[in-house]
């Protein structure tokens, strides 16, 4: 003797059955709006730290250009100031012989050199 279920278990067992496939598909359609929506913020996430990365490196080679500038202008600067220089000691020096000469040697009009 087979015991068979009887028709009002074996609906309760169907509804109970279909009741846990809709759970688990409004479960599943949760799951897929969530990952959508972190999928979403992620590529949102990835194109702001790209933008970010872009400003960095555009910021970073004009300030490697500012320095280079201010390098070559100092540069410019001390080569002036020692042509300057230069020439300034130059001119001293034949000032100094000019002047120095007539009074260290009275009798002569001309610069020994």
């Amino acid at each position: 003797m087979t015991l068979e279920p009887s028709p009002s278990k074996f609906q309760k067992q169907v509804q109970e059955l279909e009741e846990r496939v809709t759970n688990l598909s409004k479960h599943n359609s949760n799951l897929q709006d969530q990952a959508s929506k972190y999928a979403l913020l992620l590529t949102e996430e990835k194109n702001e730290k790209k933008e970010i990365l872009t400003k960095f490196t555009n910021l970073q080679t004009e300030q490697t250009k500012r320095v280079e500038s201010f390098s070559k202008e100092r540069l410019r600067r001390a080569r002036k100031y020692y042509v300057l220089l230069g020439i300034s000691i130059l001119l001293l020096v034949i000032l100094a012989v000019f002047v120095l000469t007539p009074l260290l040697y009275p009798g002569s009009n001309r610069p020994v050199g």
